[in-house]
């Protein structure tokens, strides 16, 4: 017999038990994947039946809304990936929507305990959208709370980072309130970082609020560095200071409006001084309008500058002013001057005068 024919008995039994082995992980392994399948059905029939509960509770309450404080749209998020997600690309189209009727309630609520995660995240590609949209009728459009972090952060390329507006004679467009740090951070590379626009002539578009123990100040403009360049701290403004002691303290120089004119000229309240030469009037502003209005005249030319009082209408009333009883005040000579302050009551009183103030050796 051909050797090569021959078949060890041993061979076959061990191919044999081979065969068995095999088919025995063979139908435990199809048994494992029934079961799994099974499994995996009932999971699916379970998520069905949800979708299903939350379909008939939406119809009821609107997509995501919250109805008793109680989730509609469940889930959890160990990884980096999303808990909730929602995208459309319709031209008016909402991804994610949330509602919620009662005072306390909550349309859509994220929270991040991760280092840099965020609980609720909103894009948008065009120029017209809105990442993340929130509105109220007496509440809080959207809301965010940190212990240490940014409770609402907006990132735009060339819109708005963060919106807010508000259609109530009390209503609040943006608000922002912390324990220690900024309330509302505004950071732009070439538009404004905080912008607050008036809708109506009653509105205030930005508000600082400080509490009855307030120490640090209000507002604080800072360089680069974060040195404050000015502040507002209890009443006070402080310019190139951060502790002004007054209710104007301004560290630096100094300028305000100075007018050089060779004709008649009627002084306005945003006017501080006026060079005039040749023989010419200078009308000062009306006295009961500028209340404690300090204006300076002086006579640069050899001809003859007058200073008159306002006399004329005011809100529909009849004004005749005097400077400490007089219509008028006459610098005659080259370089007089005139200092003088209102009462607010059709009345300028002089504070400082000069005649002939020419340098001699």
């Amino acid at each position: 017999m051909d050797e090569s024919n021959r078949v060890c008995p041993e061979s076959t039994i061990e191919s044999a038990n081979v065969k068995n082995y095999v088919l025995k992980a063979d139908t435990k392994q199809s048994d494992s994947n029934k079961n799994l399948r099974c499994e995996s059905t009932i999971e699916s029939a379970n998520r069905r039946n949800f979708v299903k509960r939350a379909t008939i509770v939406t119809a009821l309450a609107g997509v995501g809304s919250t109805i008793l404080s109680k989730n509609i749209v469940p889930g959890s998020s160990a990884s980096s990936y999303s808990r909730v997600t929602g995208t459309c690309s319709k031209e008016n189209g909402i991804a994610v929507c949330g509602s919620a009727s009662g005072c306390s309630g909550i349309g859509v609520e994220g929270t991040a305990t991760g280092v840099c995660g965020r609980g609720v995240a909103g894009y948008a590609n065009l120029s017209s959208g809105t990442g993340v949209q929130g509105n109220s009728t007496c509440g809080t459009g959207v809301g965010g709370i940190s212990t240490c972090g940014t409770g609402v952060n907006g990132h735009s390329c060339s819109g708005v980072g963060v919106s807010g507006s508000s259609i109530s004679y009390t209503g609040i467009g943006v608000s922002g309130s912390s324990s220690f740090g900024p309330g509302v951070q505004g950071t732009s590379c070439c538009g404004p970082g905080v912008k607050g626009v008036s809708g109506g002539p009653c509105s205030i578009p930005v508000v600082a609020q400080g509490i009855p123990a307030q120490t640090a100040p209000l507002q604080e403009w800072q360089n680069s560095s974060g040195a404050p360049l000015s502040v507002v701290n209890k009443g006070y403004l402080g310019i190139g200071t951060a502790s002004p002691s007054t209710s104007l303290a301004v560290c630096g120089s100094l300028s305000a409006r100075t007018v050089i004119t060779t004709k008649n000229y009627k002084m306005g309240v945003t006017d501080f001084a006026v060079l005039a030469s040749g023989t010419i009037n200078v009308t000062l502003p009306p006295a009961s309008t500028a209340k404690g209005m300090i204006v300076f005249v002086k006579n640069v030319s050899t001809s003859t500058v007058t200073v008159e009082a306002f006399s004329g209408t005011v809100n529909k009333k009849t004004e005749t002013d005097t400077i400490e009883n007089a219509s008028s005040k006459t610098l005659k000579k080259q370089y007089d001057s005139l200092q003088l302050i209102s009462n607010g009551a059709e009345e300028w009183f002089v504070l400082g005068n000069s005649i002939c103030s020419k340098f001699t050796s």
